[in-house]
């Protein structure tokens, strides 16, 4: 045995951590997660328009829709950022065998193929193991994976921009039920007796944090209370990790696509599949 896989063991395994977020945050529960933030924002709009002009503040009530607000959008981020964090744990620290693992896990008739690799004789083992691993390159459909990678990057990033955009529209109505209209993210006084303030306030929430999240930073619109800054500092953090999760798809991009990759690949799953064949072969 190499020093080389010597050291391989003491090095910590974060497979384990990738499927466990992968397993908790399912994709039924992180939709469910995507939902709660809208809803929230229309029903917070509903009760601003359910306060009258001349109808004393209750600040208590605002109290109340901060604090679910933020809670709705922590749940949803902490979905969000389980997704980056796998994918990143992913491309970083897990080992090439388990990635390849699952690669072959892809066959539909893997079992059948590890035993007939078992039943062939030793001097034709090798060149039948190629073969195979050939077969699975083939049906590894790069430019698939590459646009899934593309899809699921775009798909986080209209759901991280659209919970803080629907977050910012409850803190607005919050602001206003407390008595302070418009201190949310704008001097603009709504007075909330219409629909149309609501499209208002939705258009303004999704200028401000499409520039806050493309760290563009205008400068002409920006956060007036406790909870809007908050929220504001939550999401310049989580955007640095978007933008992260972003390169690095970029870079694992560039990387699959050159001739080491792909021969990389091609001596991994060689490798696995050898060790398969090796395992099957004892317990016979």
């Amino acid at each position: 045995m190499s020093a080389k896989r010597r050291d391989r063991g003491w090095r910590i395994n974060w497979s384990p951590v990738v499927k466990f977020l992968r397993v908790t945050w399912n994709p039924s529960l992180s939709w469910l997660s995507s939902l709660i933030p809208p809803s929230i924002a229309v029903v917070t709009f509903i009760i601003a328009h359910g306060y009258k002009q001349n109808q004393p503040f209750d600040p208590t009530t605002a109290f109340f829709i901060f604090l679910i607000a933020i809670a709705a959008l922590g749940f949803e981020l902490c979905c969000l950022i389980c997704t980056m964090g796998s994918y990143i744990l992913d491309e970083i620290f897990v080992p090439p065998l388990d990635r390849a693992e699952r690669l072959a896990r892809k066959l539909p008739n893997l079992e059948e193929v590890v035993h007939s690799l078992v039943c062939t004789e030793t001097q034709t083992r090798d060149a039948r193991v190629d073969a195979v691993v050939a077969e699975m390159l083939q049906s590894d459909h790069g430019s698939s994976e590459a646009l899934d990678r593309i899809c699921t990057f775009a798909q986080l990033g209209m759901r991280l921009l659209l919970a803080f955009v629907f977050t910012d529209v409850s803190l607005e109505c919050g602001s206003f039920i407390s008595g302070h209209s418009g201190a949310g993210f704008s001097d603009l006084a709504y007075s909330f007796q219409s629909w149309w303030a609501f499209a208002e306030i939705l258009d303004k929430s999704f200028y401000f944090n499409l520039v806050t999240i493309a760290t563009v930073g205008f400068g002409d619109m920006g956060p007036k209370i406790f909870w809007a800054r908050l929220v504001v500092d939550v999401e310049i953090m989580t955007s640095i990790l978007f933008l992260t999760y972003g390169i690095n798809i970029l870079v694992s991009l560039v990387m699959d696509s050159t001739t080491s990759a792909w021969i990389g690949r091609k001596e991994v799953l060689t490798e696995f599949m050898h060790t398969a064949v090796n395992q099957r072969s004892r317990i016979a």
